[in-house]
């Protein structure tokens, strides 16, 4: 048994060499195992309702299941958690949240499927100004796989941080700038507003926007 894991014993009467009732003094490791369980008795309890569900864990790769494990057992065997490891731990419990809302709730589900068709819409139809700039290759090819990483970050959590939707309106706004003063043309009263690969119209019927006052996607009318 390790020294730190080891309890000391204690006469009671307090004085050495006296009869009396010994008593268990708890290690130090043993005092945090405690304070853990009682402290985060609730977070144990979501903790093993995430690492009892198995189509959850299935659905995750072995990487975050395993982060998920290590966080758990930091509690049980009494290490002392950090804010950071708090915020981490209420981290997992909020995707867990998200991901059983996702599967249970079929309105919720489906208005997060729209706004991701949406989003991939919007973004396609941002690479098709991209195209119409005529950019040297290198830089359309480095503008190109950053939509494509941003379409695939929507695609797989329903949504875009403010800042990525904040450099969506950038480039939204630049590739206008270029396509103006390099070819002298308005981009949304040109053809290029319908050839969007996910089909004509759509963009200007519907009159989405990135939530951005000032860089709203409309048609000039």
């Amino acid at each position: 048994m390790n020294r730190g894991h080891k309890a000391r014993i204690r006469n009671s009467s307090g004085i050495p060499g006296t009869p009396g009732v010994t008593q268990v003094v708890p290690s130090k490791r043993e005092k945090w195992v405690n304070h853990n369980k009682k402290e985060f008795a609730k977070t144990l309890q979501k903790l093993e309702i995430i690492l009892l569900n198995e189509k959850y864990v299935k659905s995750i790769d072995k990487g975050y299941h395993g982060f998920i494990l290590s966080m758990n057992s930091a509690i049980l065997t009494g290490r002392r958690i950090t804010l950071k490891m708090k915020n981490a731990i209420s981290g997992i419990i909020d995707k867990y949240k998200k991901w059983d809302r996702y599967n249970t709730d079929v309105k919720y589900r489906n208005k997060l499927i729209k706004r991701s068709v949406d989003t991939s819409y919007k973004i396609g139809v941002l690479k098709q100004l991209m195209w119409d700039c005529k950019f040297a290759p290198n830089t359309e090819a480095r503008y190109e796989n950053f939509l494509e990483s941003l379409r695939k970050f929507s695609d797989e959590n329903k949504f875009l941080t403010k800042k990525q939707k904040m450099s969506l309106n950038q480039m939204h706004r630049k590739f206008k700038k270029r396509m103006k003063t390099k070819f002298g043309i308005v981009w949304e009263d040109t053809p290029a507003y319908e050839r969007s690969e996910f089909g004509p119209n759509r963009l200007r019927d519907e009159g989405k926007a990135w939530p951005h006052k000032k860089d709203k996607w409309k048609k000039k009318v």
